[in-house]
Protein backbone atom coordinates (compact mmCIF):
# COMPACT_ATOMS: atom_id res chain seq x y z
CA UNK A 1 0.00 0.00 0.00
CA UNK A 2 1.31 3.60 -0.81
CA UNK A 3 1.16 6.31 1.21
CA UNK A 4 1.87 9.14 -1.37
CA UNK A 5 -1.72 11.01 -2.19
CA UNK A 6 -2.69 11.31 -5.87
CA UNK A 7 -2.22 14.43 -7.35
CA UNK A 8 -4.88 16.74 -7.06
CA UNK A 9 -6.77 18.63 -9.97
CA UNK A 10 -5.00 21.81 -9.70
CA UNK A 11 -1.50 19.59 -9.61
CA UNK A 12 -2.73 18.12 -13.52
CA UNK A 13 -4.21 21.60 -15.04
CA UNK A 14 -0.52 22.73 -14.46
CA UNK A 15 0.70 19.80 -15.60
CA UNK A 16 -1.10 20.25 -18.60
CA UNK A 17 -1.00 23.44 -19.10
CA UNK A 18 2.93 23.06 -19.12
CA UNK A 19 3.28 19.94 -21.88
CA UNK A 20 1.38 21.69 -24.18
CA UNK A 21 3.17 25.24 -23.66
CA UNK A 22 6.33 22.80 -24.23
CA UNK A 23 4.79 21.65 -27.83
CA UNK A 24 3.89 24.86 -28.60
CA UNK A 25 7.43 25.70 -28.60
CA UNK A 26 9.08 23.50 -30.02
CA UNK A 27 6.40 23.18 -33.08
CA UNK A 28 7.80 27.14 -33.47
CA UNK A 29 11.56 26.25 -33.30
CA UNK A 30 10.54 23.34 -35.74
CA UNK A 31 9.22 25.79 -38.61
CA UNK A 32 11.72 28.39 -37.77
CA UNK A 33 14.81 25.77 -37.88
CA UNK A 34 13.06 24.30 -41.14
CA UNK A 35 12.59 27.73 -42.94
CA UNK A 36 16.10 28.98 -42.66
CA UNK A 37 17.53 25.84 -43.98
CA UNK A 38 18.86 26.38 -47.87
CA UNK A 39 16.57 25.28 -50.33
CA UNK A 40 13.41 24.65 -47.63
CA UNK A 41 10.11 27.02 -48.19
CA UNK A 42 7.63 26.24 -45.57
CA UNK A 43 3.49 27.38 -46.93
CA UNK A 44 1.52 27.48 -43.80
CA UNK A 45 -1.36 28.95 -45.58
CA UNK A 46 -3.44 27.80 -48.63
CA UNK A 47 -2.18 28.63 -51.43
CA UNK A 48 -5.23 28.97 -53.07
CA UNK A 49 -7.77 31.65 -52.73
CA UNK A 50 -11.70 30.90 -53.61
CA UNK A 51 -13.82 34.22 -54.69
CA UNK A 52 -16.91 32.62 -54.48
CA UNK A 53 -19.68 31.68 -56.85
CA UNK A 54 -18.54 32.59 -60.73
CA UNK A 55 -22.33 33.04 -61.68
CA UNK A 56 -23.00 35.49 -58.88
CA UNK A 57 -20.02 37.50 -59.70
CA UNK A 58 -19.65 37.44 -63.46
CA UNK A 59 -22.83 40.06 -63.53
CA UNK A 60 -21.21 42.52 -60.99
CA UNK A 61 -17.83 42.55 -62.54
CA UNK A 62 -19.69 43.42 -65.87
CA UNK A 63 -21.37 46.08 -64.26
CA UNK A 64 -18.83 47.72 -61.78
CA UNK A 65 -15.81 46.07 -63.40
CA UNK A 66 -13.16 43.80 -61.74
CA UNK A 67 -12.86 43.09 -58.10
CA UNK A 68 -9.61 44.22 -56.04
CA UNK A 69 -8.68 41.75 -53.19
CA UNK A 70 -5.73 43.08 -51.30
CA UNK A 71 -2.96 41.74 -48.57
CA UNK A 72 -4.21 38.05 -50.01
CA UNK A 73 -0.40 36.56 -49.08
CA UNK A 74 0.34 38.28 -45.59
CA UNK A 75 0.85 41.89 -46.51
CA UNK A 76 2.39 41.27 -50.19
CA UNK A 77 0.17 40.62 -52.70
CA UNK A 78 -2.62 42.71 -54.30
CA UNK A 79 -4.78 41.10 -57.62
CA UNK A 80 -7.45 42.34 -59.68
CA UNK A 81 -10.05 39.34 -60.51
CA UNK A 82 -11.41 40.02 -64.34
CA UNK A 83 -14.58 38.28 -66.04
CA UNK A 84 -14.20 38.79 -70.05
CA UNK A 85 -16.82 37.11 -71.89
CA UNK A 86 -20.56 36.51 -71.91
CA UNK A 87 -20.17 32.64 -69.99
CA UNK A 88 -20.09 33.30 -66.16
CA UNK A 89 -18.10 29.94 -66.04
CA UNK A 90 -15.32 31.00 -68.67
CA UNK A 91 -13.23 34.05 -69.31
CA UNK A 92 -11.74 34.33 -65.76
CA UNK A 93 -8.25 36.38 -64.92
CA UNK A 94 -6.78 37.14 -62.23
CA UNK A 95 -3.55 39.35 -61.75
CA UNK A 96 -1.56 41.72 -60.02
CA UNK A 97 -2.98 45.23 -59.20
CA UNK A 98 0.22 47.24 -59.69
CA UNK A 99 2.19 47.83 -62.42
CA UNK A 100 6.29 45.40 -62.46
CA UNK A 101 8.55 47.50 -60.73
CA UNK A 102 5.92 49.73 -59.09
CA UNK A 103 5.21 50.01 -55.21
CA UNK A 104 2.20 48.44 -53.64
CA UNK A 105 0.89 51.51 -52.84
CA UNK A 106 0.58 52.55 -56.86
CA UNK A 107 -2.40 50.21 -57.27
CA UNK A 108 -4.13 50.40 -61.04
CA UNK A 109 -7.37 52.32 -61.23
CA UNK A 110 -10.00 50.80 -63.19
CA UNK A 111 -11.57 53.09 -65.89
CA UNK A 112 -15.09 52.09 -66.94
CA UNK A 113 -15.69 54.47 -69.90
CA UNK A 114 -12.44 52.92 -71.66
CA UNK A 115 -12.13 49.38 -70.27
CA UNK A 116 -8.96 49.68 -69.07
CA UNK A 117 -6.16 50.43 -66.20
CA UNK A 118 -4.07 53.49 -65.52
CA UNK A 119 -1.28 53.67 -63.22
CA UNK A 120 -1.60 55.83 -61.02
CA UNK A 121 2.46 56.31 -60.57
CA UNK A 122 3.50 56.24 -64.20
CA UNK A 123 1.92 57.18 -67.48
CA UNK A 124 0.99 53.12 -68.64
CA UNK A 125 -2.13 51.83 -69.34
CA UNK A 126 -3.12 48.30 -69.11
CA UNK A 127 -5.63 46.43 -71.22
CA UNK A 128 -8.44 44.79 -69.31
CA UNK A 129 -7.52 41.30 -69.94
CA UNK A 130 -4.28 42.24 -67.81
CA UNK A 131 -1.79 41.78 -70.35
CA UNK A 132 1.79 43.13 -69.13
CA UNK A 133 1.11 42.13 -65.40
CA UNK A 134 1.54 38.91 -63.32
CA UNK A 135 -0.94 36.31 -64.05
CA UNK A 136 -2.07 33.84 -61.67
CA UNK A 137 -3.94 30.59 -62.79
CA UNK A 138 -7.72 30.88 -62.12
CA UNK A 139 -10.39 27.88 -62.54
CA UNK A 140 -13.94 26.98 -62.16
CA UNK A 141 -14.26 24.22 -59.51
CA UNK A 142 -17.22 21.55 -60.32
CA UNK A 143 -19.02 23.27 -57.70
CA UNK A 144 -19.08 26.58 -60.16
CA UNK A 145 -16.51 28.33 -57.11
CA UNK A 146 -14.27 30.74 -58.70
CA UNK A 147 -10.75 29.80 -57.35
CA UNK A 148 -7.26 31.53 -57.66
CA UNK A 149 -3.91 30.09 -57.46
CA UNK A 150 -1.81 32.10 -55.74
CA UNK A 151 1.16 30.48 -56.45
CA UNK A 152 0.92 29.47 -59.81
CA UNK A 153 2.11 32.72 -61.74
CA UNK A 154 1.96 32.69 -65.61
CA UNK A 155 3.98 35.51 -66.23
CA UNK A 156 2.55 38.82 -67.99
CA UNK A 157 0.68 37.63 -70.94
CA UNK A 158 -3.22 37.23 -70.38
CA UNK A 159 -4.49 34.33 -70.69
CA UNK A 160 -6.45 33.61 -74.17
CA UNK A 161 -9.89 32.77 -73.39
CA UNK A 162 -12.22 30.34 -75.05
CA UNK A 163 -15.73 31.28 -76.29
Amino acid sequence: MSSRPAPGPRTSILLIAGLAVLAAVLIVVFFVRLSNQPGHTVNVGSQEFAVGKAATYAPAVAKDGPLLFQALRGNELDIFVQHLGADPLRGWSAFEAHAPGEARTCVLRWRQASHDFADPCSPRSFPADGAGLNQYAVRVDPKTNLVVNLLSTLGTVAPTTSP
